[in-house]
Protein backbone atom coordinates (compact mmCIF):
# COMPACT_ATOMS: atom_id res chain seq x y z
CA UNK A 1 0.00 0.00 0.00
CA UNK A 2 1.42 3.35 -1.10
CA UNK A 3 1.44 6.46 1.41
CA UNK A 4 0.35 9.89 0.32
CA UNK A 5 3.05 12.15 0.61
CA UNK A 6 3.36 15.89 0.68
CA UNK A 7 6.45 18.07 -0.27
CA UNK A 8 6.40 21.50 0.82
CA UNK A 9 8.53 24.50 -1.79
CA UNK A 10 8.96 27.48 -0.71
CA UNK A 11 9.47 30.39 -3.47
CA UNK A 12 11.48 33.53 -3.02
CA UNK A 13 11.05 35.77 -6.18
CA UNK A 14 12.23 39.18 -5.26
CA UNK A 15 9.12 40.52 -2.92
CA UNK A 16 6.83 37.55 -3.81
CA UNK A 17 7.04 35.04 -1.35
CA UNK A 18 4.75 31.62 -2.82
CA UNK A 19 4.09 28.39 -0.59
CA UNK A 20 2.89 25.19 -2.33
CA UNK A 21 1.99 21.57 -0.58
CA UNK A 22 2.27 19.18 -3.48
CA UNK A 23 0.72 15.88 -3.40
CA UNK A 24 3.07 13.05 -4.48
CA UNK A 25 3.00 9.37 -4.68
CA UNK A 26 6.84 9.24 -6.67
CA UNK A 27 8.71 10.73 -3.71
CA UNK A 28 12.01 9.19 -3.30
CA UNK A 29 10.83 5.69 -4.78
CA UNK A 30 13.48 3.87 -7.16
CA UNK A 31 13.65 3.77 -10.95
CA UNK A 32 10.37 5.93 -11.66
CA UNK A 33 10.55 6.88 -15.04
CA UNK A 34 7.97 8.87 -17.22
CA UNK A 35 6.05 7.26 -20.00
CA UNK A 36 6.92 8.65 -23.25
CA UNK A 37 3.74 10.40 -24.73
CA UNK A 38 1.16 8.65 -27.00
CA UNK A 39 -1.92 10.72 -26.54
CA UNK A 40 -2.81 14.09 -26.71
CA UNK A 41 -3.50 15.82 -24.08
CA UNK A 42 -6.68 16.02 -22.48
CA UNK A 43 -8.18 19.73 -21.85
CA UNK A 44 -8.31 19.01 -18.21
CA UNK A 45 -4.53 18.98 -18.36
CA UNK A 46 -4.32 21.65 -20.74
CA UNK A 47 -6.07 24.18 -18.31
CA UNK A 48 -3.32 22.47 -15.64
CA UNK A 49 -0.82 23.05 -18.20
CA UNK A 50 -1.63 26.56 -18.61
CA UNK A 51 -1.50 27.47 -14.76
CA UNK A 52 1.85 26.38 -14.49
CA UNK A 53 2.85 27.73 -16.91
CA UNK A 54 1.64 31.17 -15.32
CA UNK A 55 2.84 30.37 -12.34
CA UNK A 56 6.73 29.66 -13.60
CA UNK A 57 6.26 32.57 -15.85
CA UNK A 58 5.45 35.13 -12.99
CA UNK A 59 8.41 33.25 -10.31
CA UNK A 60 10.69 34.46 -13.44
CA UNK A 61 9.43 37.89 -13.57
CA UNK A 62 8.98 38.27 -9.81
CA UNK A 63 12.65 36.91 -9.33
CA UNK A 64 14.75 39.41 -12.15
CA UNK A 65 12.17 42.40 -12.79
CA UNK A 66 11.81 45.70 -10.66
CA UNK A 67 10.00 48.68 -10.72
CA UNK A 68 11.46 51.21 -13.79
CA UNK A 69 11.82 47.94 -16.01
CA UNK A 70 9.88 47.84 -19.23
CA UNK A 71 6.95 46.35 -20.92
CA UNK A 72 6.92 46.79 -24.53
CA UNK A 73 4.77 46.19 -27.14
CA UNK A 74 6.17 46.07 -30.66
CA UNK A 75 3.98 46.79 -33.72
CA UNK A 76 4.37 46.44 -37.57
CA UNK A 77 3.00 49.71 -39.47
CA UNK A 78 0.97 47.98 -42.04
CA UNK A 79 3.77 48.83 -44.92
CA UNK A 80 6.42 47.38 -42.84
CA UNK A 81 4.35 43.83 -41.68
CA UNK A 82 6.13 40.21 -41.88
CA UNK A 83 4.71 37.87 -44.28
CA UNK A 84 5.07 35.13 -41.94
CA UNK A 85 5.80 34.22 -38.38
CA UNK A 86 9.22 33.10 -39.21
CA UNK A 87 9.63 36.55 -40.82
CA UNK A 88 8.49 38.05 -37.32
CA UNK A 89 10.89 35.74 -35.24
CA UNK A 90 13.80 37.17 -37.41
CA UNK A 91 12.86 40.79 -36.70
CA UNK A 92 12.43 40.28 -33.05
CA UNK A 93 15.72 38.25 -32.76
CA UNK A 94 17.69 41.11 -34.73
CA UNK A 95 15.86 43.77 -32.27
CA UNK A 96 16.92 41.79 -28.64
CA UNK A 97 20.54 41.28 -30.44
CA UNK A 98 21.07 44.82 -31.57
CA UNK A 99 19.53 46.20 -28.36
CA UNK A 100 21.99 43.60 -26.56
CA UNK A 101 25.26 44.64 -28.45
CA UNK A 102 24.48 48.45 -28.15
CA UNK A 103 23.99 47.49 -24.13
CA UNK A 104 26.89 45.32 -24.22
CA UNK A 105 28.96 48.46 -26.19
CA UNK A 106 28.36 50.68 -23.49
CA UNK A 107 28.88 48.61 -20.28
CA UNK A 108 24.88 48.39 -19.08
CA UNK A 109 22.82 45.05 -18.27
CA UNK A 110 20.57 43.85 -20.49
CA UNK A 111 18.25 40.97 -20.49
CA UNK A 112 14.56 40.03 -21.47
CA UNK A 113 10.97 37.86 -21.48
CA UNK A 114 9.81 37.92 -25.16
CA UNK A 115 6.50 36.75 -26.11
CA UNK A 116 4.91 36.99 -29.76
CA UNK A 117 1.46 36.92 -31.13
CA UNK A 118 0.72 35.75 -34.48
CA UNK A 119 -3.02 37.04 -35.67
CA UNK A 120 -4.56 36.45 -39.04
CA UNK A 121 -3.82 40.24 -39.91
CA UNK A 122 -1.34 41.45 -37.98
CA UNK A 123 1.88 39.82 -35.62
CA UNK A 124 3.32 41.83 -32.57
CA UNK A 125 6.04 41.28 -29.98
CA UNK A 126 5.82 41.86 -25.83
CA UNK A 127 9.08 42.02 -24.30
CA UNK A 128 9.71 42.90 -20.30
CA UNK A 129 13.12 43.54 -20.42
CA UNK A 130 15.81 45.31 -17.89
CA UNK A 131 17.70 47.75 -20.24
CA UNK A 132 19.85 50.68 -19.18
CA UNK A 133 19.90 52.71 -22.50
CA UNK A 134 17.89 55.58 -23.69
CA UNK A 135 14.38 54.85 -24.64
CA UNK A 136 15.10 56.66 -27.54
CA UNK A 137 17.48 54.58 -28.45
CA UNK A 138 15.71 51.71 -27.83
CA UNK A 139 13.10 52.88 -30.21
CA UNK A 140 15.46 53.56 -33.09
CA UNK A 141 16.60 49.96 -33.06
CA UNK A 142 12.84 48.96 -34.08
CA UNK A 143 12.41 50.16 -37.40
CA UNK A 144 9.46 48.04 -38.36
CA UNK A 145 6.41 50.25 -36.83
CA UNK A 146 5.51 51.78 -33.10
CA UNK A 147 6.28 50.85 -29.80
CA UNK A 148 4.24 51.05 -26.96
CA UNK A 149 5.37 51.24 -23.35
CA UNK A 150 4.65 50.67 -19.90
CA UNK A 151 7.24 50.72 -17.03
CA UNK A 152 6.44 48.11 -14.01
CA UNK A 153 5.15 49.05 -10.91
CA UNK A 154 6.81 48.63 -8.11
CA UNK A 155 4.29 46.08 -6.04
CA UNK A 156 6.78 43.42 -7.37
CA UNK A 157 4.11 40.74 -7.86
CA UNK A 158 4.16 40.80 -11.81
CA UNK A 159 1.32 37.82 -11.77
CA UNK A 160 -1.26 39.27 -13.57
CA UNK A 161 1.24 40.55 -16.72
CA UNK A 162 1.99 36.94 -16.60
CA UNK A 163 -1.54 35.87 -17.18
CA UNK A 164 -1.79 38.56 -20.19
CA UNK A 165 1.84 37.12 -21.71
CA UNK A 166 0.49 33.13 -21.27
CA UNK A 167 -3.00 34.46 -22.69
CA UNK A 168 -1.07 35.86 -26.05
CA UNK A 169 0.70 32.90 -26.61
CA UNK A 170 -2.47 30.42 -26.33
CA UNK A 171 -4.04 32.75 -29.36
Amino acid sequence: MERTMYIKKSYYCGKVLEVEKIQTFRYKSKHTVRAPQTNPTPEAQAVVNERNSIKNLARLMNTNFVHGDWHLSLTYARENRASSPQEAKADLAKFLRNVKLASKRRGKSFYYIAVSEYGERSMHHHVVMHCELPLEEVQSIWNHGRIGISVLDNKGDYTQLAKYLVKQTRK
